[in-house]
């Protein structure tokens, strides 16, 4: 058994994470019919059946896993090869401003001081937020955005899917999710906000008993036993305070690192680009809302 065709494991990666043949031929920016194709060619190939179709999505086998696994490593090597070739560390020196959500930011502080300890002269600007202009303005070098379709004057990668899910304080154990408290987000900006959403797919009717404006106050609050709240399983698995009380649900869109065109080929803005795209295809079972044995 081999494989002739490495360029195929770029079909299985993006099936891989985006759980469908039609999705993964969007962000392939072909056919589904070329999808399809290549991940035939490649059973064929291989002598052993990666996948089955079923309605909705597609379902790995454990030899599909093992590929999708390998097409990880290879794009993490490729990716670190890239890093190596853009020259000697001065060509890294200097500031990156990155923009990131905060709710991303916390769980994956750890990954963005290893960044900058192993690129000595990176000098790294770290913005919470969620907002495109702070990239088109060129106030941010640098985004972590979750979207479904990514503005097109800026360039970069789709990195992952995202998971979230409900969580509320051990407090309040004994009380049901569909009737408890909830903590709600400030309405100014926005008529409808994701917990609302949430909230109405699971038929859930107890009282708003707090709304805030920042997602610190936010997660304080749920700590503190306010009430139930929505968070992205990466951040709240990783809150000893918080437990599940749902079923993950994929989130209507997928974590991109952008970038403005003008900046895609900074020494600096790649190795943070990289590191970033390296780092989230280690971290996507846990982005995707599966617990890890313990």
């Amino acid at each position: 058994m081999h494989i002739d065709r490495w360029d195929d494991l770029r079909f299985v990666l993006a099936a891989a994470r985006e759980g469908s043949l039609t999705a993964a031929a969007r962000a392939l920016n072909v056919d589904q019919s070329t999808v399809t194709r290549r991940l035939t060619a490649l059973q064929d190939e291989l002598g052993r059946r990666l996948f089955e179709r079923l309605r909705g999505g597609i379902q790995w086998t454990p030899a599909g896993e093992a590929v999708a696994k390998a097409a990880e490593d290879l794009e993490s090597r490729v990716f670190g090869l890239e890093r190596d070739l853009t020259g000697d560390l001065p060509d890294v020196a200097g500031p990156v401003r990155l923009t990131a959500p905060e709710l991303l930011v916390v769980p994956w502080m750890a990954r963005f001081v290893e960044l900058v300890k192993d690129n000595p002269g990176l000098e790294l600007d770290l913005i919470g937020g969620d907002d495109f202009r702070n990239l088109t303005r060129r106030e941010a070098d640098v985004a972590l955005r979750f979207t479904a379709k990514p503005p097109e004057h800026l360039v970069g990668r789709r990195l992952a899917k995202l998971a979230g899910c409900v969580y509320a304080a051990p407090s309040l154990a004994d009380q049901d999710v569909l009737t408890m408290p909830w903590v709600g987000w400030d309405l100014s900006d926005a008529p409808v906000s994701t917990t609302d959403r949430v909230r109405k797919r699971l038929g859930a009717n107890g009282p708003y008993v707090m709304r805030v404006n920042s997602y610190g106050l936010w997660v304080e609050a749920g700590l503190k036993g306010a009430g139930a709240l929505t968070l992205p399983c990466i951040y709240g698995d990783a809150q000893p305070g918080l437990e599940r009380r749902s079923d993950p649900w994929m989130l209507d869109g997928d974590l991109w690192v952008l970038t403005h065109p003008d900046l895609r080929r900074s020494p600096r803005v790649r190795r943070v680009m990289d590191v970033l795209s390296a780092f989230a295809a280690s971290q996507r079972d846990a982005l995707a809302g599966k617990l890890c044995d313990t």
